[in-house]
């Protein structure tokens, strides 16, 4: 069992640094792999992260990924700033990559996935009988008029076991901003649930075959 305990902004952390090298790759098997980060809240940046691929322009995420094979992975997120979008789970920014395609996986934060500027996040994208248990949104965030918000998630749920509890939604998006978001794929199947309370969450393609939506927007 790898299990990692943080106090702070950040867990497991990967970028591209100044173009100066040619990206990372890090890989995580085992039977168990478990993340617990907390933060007070505190300073000028009150978010904090679970597993982050790429911040900004100068630290992105090109060529730079995160693979995660555990048969067990638990991640989970919180902050004290009073904030409803300060915790992050998995974040992927300019062009990064995180995978959890492998086992069985749950996760608690205010968002499960952040992604902005082309990056890729996957859970479960081969539909193996795993259960994906997700408390918390999905997000495609827009930073200013330039950021490019399109990136690609995919996630499918295929037992009565699995759920996605939480919006889907861009954030943030601002006037002038002319961008769209075309590659949210989600997969309901076999009594998996989506529950979503956020008018305006949303999928680009939907694979349903006795899924079960709640939606309950207030």
């Amino acid at each position: 069992m790898i299990q990692i305990k943080e106090e702070g902004q950040q867990s497991i952390y990967n970028d591209h640094r100044n173009g100066t090298d040619g990206g990372s790759s890090l890989e995580i098997n085992g039977e168990r792999l478990e993340i617990n980060v907390h933060s007070e809240g505190k300073g000028e940046n009150k978010a904090t992260f679970g597993i982050v691929v790429g911040t900004k322009e100068n630290f992105d995420g090109q060529n730079c990924e995160v693979n995660i094979n555990s048969e067990n992975t638990e991640i989970n997120v919180t902050s004290d700033s009073g904030l409803s979008y300060a915790a992050n789970a998995l974040v992927a920014w300019g062009g990064g990559t995180i995978r959890l395609n492998s086992g069985n996986v749950k996760i608690s934060a205010d968002n499960v996935i952040n992604v902005k500027k082309n990056s890729l996040v996957e859970i479960n994208a081969n539909s193996l009988d795993n259960i994906i248990q997700l408390d918390g949104s999905i997000v495609f965030e827009c930073v200013d008029p330039s950021t490019d918000i399109d990136s690609d998630v995919v996630v499918n749920l295929t037992n009565s076991n699995s759920y996605l509890n939480g919006n889907i939604l861009v954030t943030n998006l601002g006037d002038g901003h002319s961008g769209t978001v075309d590659g949210m794929r989600l997969g309901l199947s076999n009594g998996a649930t989506w529950s979503t309370i956020e008018e305006g969450s949303f999928v680009n393609y939907l694979t349903f075959n006795g899924g079960i939506i709640n939606n309950n927007w207030r």
